[in-house]
């Protein structure tokens, strides 16, 4: 039997993990590599009904991290962490027991061979029965004339919210009553009142009623105060305009403008006064703006409201449009403005029922004509939402790269066959650089080429590659697959 010498023994043992080690951290980084060729990044968005979750993920390109995966290239795959499991960019679960879940998606580049990882934490929430149901209830008041508002359903998690099962009936206390969330009733008398709503959910069985004592120490009676009020929307600012008393009064007779007061609600905490009123919004959202209109002279007065809506992109931070660069068929579109900030998602629609996603990307018609492209940004971190389109006229369109016209340096670059099994040509109008990098990140061949050139696969191993061609118009990235 043959002993080693006890120094040489530890010798080759530390090699053997050294070597050992070496690997691991190849390894590692290849994944790294290949990861950030593939410009994997995932995120997911979900909304739920008690133990019931809608999942929906996607991927948003990141030219920064390599190249765009095609959306065709892509597959889904959800751990809902209760040991199930499903795959598709839009699912549903449903758990069986109260908790919290880690919910993990794996984007997965089948084209390439390399995923991506993400996850959150929920929580599911099963508040008890009819605790939705609303529990107060406000009111308007102008002098005789009072609007009710009723409140909405509210979810624990996720606030108040537009439910359609629920059936909002009103009793006035003075022998009226009305149905609807928002009412508006008139009194005939001074006096106190006790004013219910009762509130029925006819989808599960619940019922509730909220009273409260009013009390009306004056009489809207006045005829010729104006009823009404306009609005011009310039995006988040609002022009008001309070209603003429001369149009009110009619028969060419003229009001007392002096008699008449105005004052605003602009339904965000803020107010302001006089007949003609601007207001700047600093949110997006729904306000009830009211107008109240006192006559001094004759101690009446009324109160006009109505709801409306600020939805402006402005406010999000979205960019504000694009614009496009064409060659003869072949366009490029950008986005006229980088966000600052958030998790915004571009998707292009050409007009030919053809779309694309990114801030910018390269399209080649197949015919001419005129075209509606459209360029829709979604932000899933703060749920802005905005759509920008122009009409775009094609004159003409090339049918692909010709080397018999040396003078189109606008053609995109080809490369075929692919995938190859040996050698393979790479066509790219006048002077062109080039490189190939497998998935290591390695530059395995690098040169200069006019037109066209034939390069050989000898000595490359089977896999994905990366060409890389640039001249002096454009510069590409290709992927070549390479199969022995």
């Amino acid at each position: 039997m043959t002993h080693l010498n006890p120094i040489r023994q530890e010798s080759v043992s530390r090699t053997l993990q050294l070597t050992t080690l070496l690997s691991f951290l190849l390894l590692m980084f290849a994944a790294g590599r290949l990861q950030a060729a593939c410009g994997l990044s995932p995120y997911m968005t979900f909304s739920d009904s008690c133990t019931v979750f809608s999942f929906k993920g996607a991927n948003i390109p990141d030219t920064s991290r390599g190249t765009p995966s095609p959306p065709a290239c892509l597959t889904y795959s959800w751990n809902f962490g209760d040991g199930t499991t499903a795959t598709g960019a839009s699912v549903t679960h449903t758990y069986a027991t109260e908790g919290t879940y880690t919910i993990c998606l794996t984007i997965t580049d089948i084209c390439s061979g390399c995923s991506v990882t993400t996850c959150e934490t929920v929580t599911t929430l099963c508040p008890p029965p009819c605790s939705h149901m609303p529990g107060a209830w406000l009111q308007t008041d102008s002098c005789s004339s009072i609007y009710f508002d009723g409140n909405n359903p509210t979810h624990p998690r996720t606030g108040p919210y537009e439910d359609p099962c629920l059936i909002y009936t009103w009793n006035f206390g003075d022998g009226s009553t009305a149905k609807g969330k928002n009412v508006r009733h008139e009194y005939a008398t001074k006096g106190t009142y006790n004013v219910c709503m009762n509130v029925s959910d006819t989808c599960r069985g619940c019922d509730t009623t909220i009273c409260k004592t009013i009390t009306i120490d004056c009489i809207s009676n006045c005829a010729g105060i104006p009823k009404n009020w306009t609005y011009d929307d310039k995006c988040a600012t609002i022009e008001y305009t309070g209603g003429d008393p001369d149009a009110a009064l009619g028969m060419g007779l003229k009001y007392r403008d002096s008699c008449l007061l105005y004052s605003w609600n602009f339904g965000d905490g803020t107010s302001g006064t006089g007949r003609l009123a601007s207001h700047t919004y600093t949110s997006n959202g729904s306000y009830r703006v009211s107008l109240r209109i006192q006559d001094t002279c004759r101690g009446c007065d009324t109160v006009i409201s109505k709801k409306i809506k600020v939805s402006c992109q402005n406010l999000c931070g979205l960019p504000d449009g694009w614009r496009s660069t064409d060659t003869c068929g072949t366009y490029t579109f950008t986005s006229k403005t980088a966000p600052v900030a958030g998790c915004i998602v571009y998707t292009w629609d050409f007009g030919d029922g053809s779309t694309g996603s990114g801030s910018s990307i390269r399209y080649s018609y197949t015919k001419t004509g005129k075209y509606t492209v459209c360029l829709n940004l979604s932000d899933p971190c703060t749920g802005c939402d905005t759509t920008h389109c122009q009409l775009i006229e094609v004159l003409c369109v090339r049918s692909g790269l010709s080397l018999q016209d040396p003078g189109d340096n606008t053609a995109e670059p080809q490369l075929f066959p692919n995938p190859a099994s040996g050698s393979f040509m790479l066509l790219s109008p006048g002077e062109n650089s080039y490189k190939i990098v497998d998935a290591y990140g390695r530059t395995v061949s690098s040169g200069q080429f006019t037109n066209k050139t034939t390069l050989s696969g000898e000595g490359l191993s089977s896999g994905l590659y990366l060409v890389y061609i640039r001249n002096k118009q454009q510069s590409s990235i290709l992927k070549l697959l390479l199969s022995k």
